[in-house]
């Protein structure tokens, strides 16, 4: 995030800022007013059964600080799920976790095909500890199919 502030020092106005790390989303949109957030993956924060990222952004848009600080602190369980299967396996392996992205937002009821050669996909062993883990976050419902 300093660089960030950094960047945003040095160019002013000139150009619009975002920082994509959706845990310092918060900080940036009420201290220095981010108009935006793009991460590729953020859309897997909230689903039909959950909108966690939707509810402390509308509570800090709303002016809602302390709710705002509540809803964001209470992400911190799946912003850890992230951090397990898509962040840690691009960064410590230099992997593209395709296949736990993609089957993720399946179980949030997006589609978007199967995992493309040579990346690979998750085995089922993987995927049912995935969607377990989705279910004990609160982001998909246990009684809801695959």
């Amino acid at each position: 995030m300093s660089h960030t502030i950094e960047v945003r020092e040095l160019v002013g106005d000139e150009i619009l800022v975002i920082d994509p790390d959706e845990e310092n989303f918060l900080t940036n949109l009420l201290r220095f007013g981010q108009q935006a957030i793009y991460t590729g993956t953020n859309m897997m924060f909230d689903s039909a059964v959950a909108q966690p990222m939707k509810g402390y952004v509308d509570a800090a848009l709303a002016g809602e600080r302390e709710e705002a600080a509540r809803r964001h602190q209470g992400m911190e369980k799946i912003r850890a799920l992230h951090r397990r299967w898509v962040l840690q396996p691009w960064r410590e392996a230099g992997l593209c976790p395709l296949g736990a992205i993609k089957f993720w937002t399946a179980q949030l009821g997006m589609t978007g095909g199967p995992v493309p050669a040579p990346l690979p996909g998750l085995d089922s062993a993987e995927q049912d500890r995935l969607r377990a883990e989705l279910v004990a976050v609160g982001l998909v419902d246990e009684a809801a199919g695959r």
